[in-house]
């Protein structure tokens, strides 16, 4: 039973199909296997509208706002939440060992900038943008109360240093006339004009009060989109997984097979056997599961008829069919070979199972008017009345699987033709994959010649008898 199972297992690697399917299919489970696992990390994206802060600057000069500062100011923000930085502080403040990743970037020339982060799950990957918002946020916080606070400053001693102005010319002004010791009063102090300080120093507090009003404001950054998982976009990656790896996995099958055939001796080709045997039959032969009895489909009588025709003085023949293994497909062959007579006279059809039995006794001499006699001889394995049916056959006809029997197993069966003194001729063979195509069955067609005598049927009991209707067997 483990010898069977071995050579059964050979057969099916010789035959390169089946293992290359196999491989092909195994390969595309593994690749997408591997591929979708290092695909599963999600990915979540959140988008923000930067802009600009008023500058103190702006405040102070009354001066607007030129769109170009503010796409400069938009790509300086850019840099910054791309700089290693920024990338640092995100890593301290998250204090997690897990594999995260983190970019930037900006919406053409608009004011929107998208952040986006993978992480093993969904939760650390928002975590991540929450994050970065809290970040960025502080440090948008932090720059405008250190501009707005400097500003403050600044105008804070300019009003000053103007209020001690107006305070010195003032005292001056109100106070009493000196005089000398003559008498005589002293000339006064020249007093500076003070006229517009006043309203110099209001203007101060009024932009000093529009500058602390900035510093209260929320930081210029809003959250258009809120942290949101990214779909997947295009061709899934477990998909070329699949392909990758089933074509590997098809390649390596298919090569493992070449080289099991190479080295079981597997037949690959017919032409091998050219000049070994009296001919190589042509084409090569598609045998179905049929029954002995059953019908012959057109595609199977062209075969039938292809062959009977390349085999010299076939008519009131003995054809010995021989294969090179017990699954060759000679019964198969027999079927055929018996319908491809029928057309041309009468057929005795002698299966395997009787073929000891029948031949046990003696055959008449052959002519062209004795009945076409088709001997199932099955194998050198399986058929001891194979010598027997040699001696007595006018053509032995071997048949072999190809992708499946051996070559020695065909030269084993040229050696007996050999020794017997029979031509041999070699019919290759191959196991249709489906049942036979159209079931359209077709009949043999009977020859209009005539005989000048009977024809002497052979003292062969034979199992069946063709004659112009192969149903009649």
């Amino acid at each position: 039973m483990a010898s069977k199972a071995r050579l059964a297992l050979s057969r099916w690697i010789a035959r390169l199909w089946p293992l290359t399917v196999v491989g092909i299919v195994c390969g595309a489970t593994l690749g997408a296997f591997a591929l979708h696992s290092s695909s599963a990390t999600p990915s979540v994206s959140a988008m923000i509208r930067i802009d600009q802060p008023i500058d103190p600057n702006q405040i102070m000069t009354t001066n607007t706002q030129a769109s170009e500062s503010q796409q400069s100011y938009i790509s300086g923000e850019v840099a910054y939440l791309s700089s290693p930085g920024f990338r640092a502080a995100l890593q301290t403040e998250l204090a997690e060992p897990t594999k995260t990743t983190f970019s930037v970037s900006q919406d053409s020339l608009s004011s929107i900038v998208t952040l986006s982060s993978t992480a093993p799950s969904v939760p650390q990957a928002e975590r991540v943008i929450n994050t970065a918002l809290k970040l960025y946020g502080d440090h948008v916080t932090q720059q405008n109360r250190e501009r707005g606070q400097a500003a403050v400053d600044a105008l804070s001693a300019a009003i000053d240093s103007l209020r001690d102005q107006l305070r010195t010319a003032g005292e001056a002004a109100a106070a009493p006339p000196e005089y000398d010791e003559s008498g005589n009063p002293l000339p006064r102090p020249v007093v500076p004009d003070m006229t517009g300080v006043p309203d110099r120093i209001n203007v101060l507090e009024n932009q000093r009060l529009f500058i602390s009003v900035q510093m209260l404001r929320s930081p210029g950054v809003q959250v258009v989109q809120q942290p949101t998982e990214t779909p997947p976009t295009g061709v899934p990656r477990w998909w070329l997984g699949a392909i990758g790896g089933g074509l590997l996995g098809g390649i390596a099958a298919l090569s493992f097979s070449i080289i099991w055939r190479k080295r079981t001796d597997v037949i690959t080709s017919m032409a091998a056997f050219e000049g070994e045997v009296a001919s190589v039959v042509w084409p090569v032969v598609r045998l179905h599961k049929r029954g002995e009895r059953a019908k012959v489909t057109k595609a199977e009588a062209g075969s039938a008829r292809a062959v009977y025709a390349q085999l010299p003085a076939a008519r009131g023949a003995c054809f010995l069919i021989v294969g090179a293994s017990a699954d060759s497909g000679t019964s198969g062959m027999a079927r055929l070979l018996s319908f491809a007579a029928a057309e041309h006279g009468l057929v005795e059809t002698v299966r395997q199972r009787r073929a000891e039995e029948v031949l046990a006794r003696p055959l008449s001499p052959r002519n062209r008017h004795s009945p076409t006699i088709v001997i199932d001889g099955g194998s050198l394995t399986n058929s001891s009345a194979l010598p027997q049916a040699a001696a007595t056959a006018t053509h032995i006809i071997v048949v072999a699987m190809i992708g499946s029997d051996a070559y020695r197993q065909v030269r084993m069966v040229i050696q007996l033709a050999r020794a017997h003194g029979v031509p041999v001729f070699a019919v290759g063979a191959r196991r249709a994959l489906f049942g036979g195509g159209r079931s359209r069955e077709s009949k043999p067609i009977a020859i209009t010649e005539q005989p000048q005598q009977p024809p002497r049927h052979a003292e062969i009991p034979a199992e069946e008898e063709h004659s112009a209707d192969l149903e009649s067997a």
